[in-house]
């Protein structure tokens, strides 16, 4: 009766991890293969990593699969032992991903790695901080996967942020009055631009080269919860997104800009009529900026 009471003790714990897992997890999606993203969201696949940047999500995401042994003697012995291997292999996997992470137009995030010895411990440290999904079984296979938020209290996305100064936008801006035109929010279509790129300090500049938006124009806190931008593929999801408001001022780019091409740059027509309202400032402060780029 004792070794019984042993193996079901062993066992009830063992579904107890995994139903805990489970609650955990359900608010995660992993995609564990290209079919499984959404049409709208934008991703950046890492292929020799086995990973992906999605940059809708905001989420950077590493897999791998190893061997399942058909004979396995101690189950809970077996499952820790490859959750430690699997959990290490995946962290030097995500640093390498996370790396190709576009900062702004000039760096790459593993660009700082040789800059500044500190900020490269910092940014290394966010790979411990990302959720490890435990291996899962399918078929003889053990799937094992990592996801690293860019944004919000653990987003690797905030050491860059905290670095910068609040800039106010005052150009083009006019006296406020009841008849003058505002808009909630700004669409930007870049389409035709298939070298655009995205990235964390996405930038938008007039024609002369004054900035109109950037990580520097909105409120920091919104900045880190959220990022600069939110970015899609498809319109249809761009004027249904939490940021697009009943007053979306939609346009395409005149040009883009920054070495790495992550920069739009507005006629100066579009950007008088956007700026004039003191009260789309206010919307832009909070992020209402949405950037459609081709998959």
């Amino acid at each position: 009766m004792g070794v019984f009471l042993k193996k079901l003790l062993f066992y009830s714990l063992i579904l107890l991890f995994f139903g805990w897992f489970s609650l955990f997890s359900e608010s995660r999606r992993f995609i564990w293969d290209k079919k499984d993203k959404e049409k709208f969201e934008l991703i950046e696949e890492v292929p020799e990593y086995d990973g992906f940047i999605n940059w809708t999500s905001g989420k950077v995401q590493c897999s791998m699969d190893m061997p399942a042994d058909k004979a396995i003697p101690n189950l809970g012995k077996y499952l820790n032992n490859n959750f430690t291997y699997m959990k290490d292999e995946l962290k030097q996997k995500l640093i390498k991903v996370m790396g190709y992470v576009r900062v702004s137009d000039l760096f790459l995030i593993k660009d700082y790695y040789s800059m500044k010895n500190q900020l490269r411990y910092e940014i290394i440290s966010f790979a411990d901080r990302a959720f490890y999904l435990p291996p899962v079984q399918k078929k003889d296979r053990f799937l094992g996967m990592v996801e690293l938020e860019l944004y919000g209290k653990d987003g690797v996305a905030n050491l860059f942020y905290d670095s910068l100064e609040e800039v106010e936008v005052t150009n083009y801006i006019l006296k406020e009055s009841k008849e003058l035109e505002y808009f909630d929010s700004l669409v930007v279509d870049t389409l035709i631009y298939k070298e655009f790129n995205p990235s964390l300090f996405m930038r938008v500049y007039d024609e002369d080269g004054v900035q109109l938006y950037g990580p520097e124009t909105i409120d920091r806190e919104i900045l880190k919860k959220h990022g600069v931008c939110e970015y899609t593929t498809t319109l249809t999801h761009a004027f249904n997104s939490s940021r697009s408001g009943n007053r979306v001022f939609y346009t395409f780019p005149y040009a883009i800009k920054g070495i790495m091409k992550t920069d739009l740059v507005l006629h100066n027509k579009d950007a008088s009529r956007l700026l004039a309202s003191p009260r789309t400032q206010k919307f832009l402060r909070h992020g209402k900026v949405i950037v459609v780029k081709s998959p």
